[in-house]
């Protein structure tokens, strides 16, 4: 089973004085007909990194699809 959310990120009250070495963002998409999960994918990708770009962080982004690929 697939889940959405943040995996690795401090959300409770209080302050946050600690930066985790890795942060997982999961999210669902939901494929209705017409749609072609390889354009989709493509799509999200390309705006996550847009995204990242735009906030000129210094750190990495990798973007992993499995379940584009589950759904083939």
């Amino acid at each position: 089973m697939f889940g959405s959310g943040i995996q690795g990120a401090f959300d409770g009250d209080g302050s946050k004085t600690v930066i985790p070495r890795k942060v997982i963002g999961k999210f669902s998409v939901r494929i209705v007909p017409n749609m072609e999960p390889s354009t989709v994918e493509k799509q999200v990708v390309d705006y996550l990194t847009e995204i990242h770009r735009k906030r000129g962080s210094p750190n990495t982004v990798k973007s992993v699809s499995d379940l584009f690929n589950l759904i083939r």
